[in-house]
């Protein structure tokens, strides 16, 4: 989260307009549990691994026969929205983007990014070089938001309603894995996929509602969060 308090505040500089511009992130943009739980990080990496599947199958195949999982590097994208991966113009554009149409925007820039580091993924066999190439090429490669977005726009068919569509469809699923690894370490009370009632509450209500009875476990390390988006926003930077 330092990396996106460090975002909007070097961009918008005002700190109490920071503040409330980094709340609308998280309460209006992001999914309500997208650091809370992780659970929608993980959603959004289980819908972009999909797209790539089947929208970038040589690819896909590609980093599948080398052995690199693409997870481990989509996780670090979604979770600093592209932040801390292009360099300071390119980002603020994609943010731009972020603002304006909604969490689609980091999955068409996504898509964009892989289109073009795509040739050179596909000449290389070996792995480390490859998770070198995602991991550093997009800075080094991308020096103008121009050249991002002439990309983006071959993806521009991914809409925010299919998105939100697939997101319904996987929550459900990752819920069942999280409920299994905490069932296995911990009495965690997650709530269950099949109600329905309640994933509509959590849609109407603040994004902490869920520290209230999610994990109760982990209630520390959540209000630790929460109180993130409360505190100044100078002190909190340290990245």
């Amino acid at each position: 989260m330092n990396y996106l308090a460090a975002m909007i505040v070097r961009v918008i500089g005002d700190e109490e307009e920071s503040f409330w511009v980094f709340t609308n992130l998280f309460e209006t943009i992001l999914p309500i549990d997208y650091f809370c739980l992780m659970t929608e990080i993980l959603v959004d990496q289980k819908i972009l691994i999909q797209i790539l599947q089947k929208k970038k199958t040589k690819l896909f195949k590609h980093l599948q026969n080398i052995g690199l999982d693409f997870a481990i590097i989509s996780f670090q994208w979604l979770v600093c929205l592209l932040s801390a991966n292009l360099i300071k113009e390119v980002a603020e554009t994609i943010w731009d983007f972020l603002f304006l149409e909604g969490s689609v925007a980091i999955f068409r820039a996504i898509m964009g990014i892989l289109t073009m580091l795509e040739d050179d993924l596909l000449q290389q066999d070996d792995f480390s070089e490859l998770y070198q190439i995602l991991d550093s090429k997009p800075k080094e490669m991308i020096n103008s938001p121009e050249e991002l977005i002439s990309n983006m726009v071959k993806f521009r068919y991914i809409k925010q309603k299919s998105i939100d569509r697939s997101r319904e469809k996987y929550r459900p699923l990752i819920l069942e894995e999280q409920r299994s690894v905490w069932s296995d370490n911990s009495s965690a009370d997650l709530p269950h996929p099949s109600d329905s009632s309640l994933f509509k509450r959590v849609k109407l209500l603040n994004k902490f509602f869920l520290l209230s009875k999610a994990m109760r476990n982990s209630r520390e390390e959540a209000l630790v969060n929460a109180n993130d988006a409360s505190i100044t926003l100078k002190d909190k930077i340290k990245c």
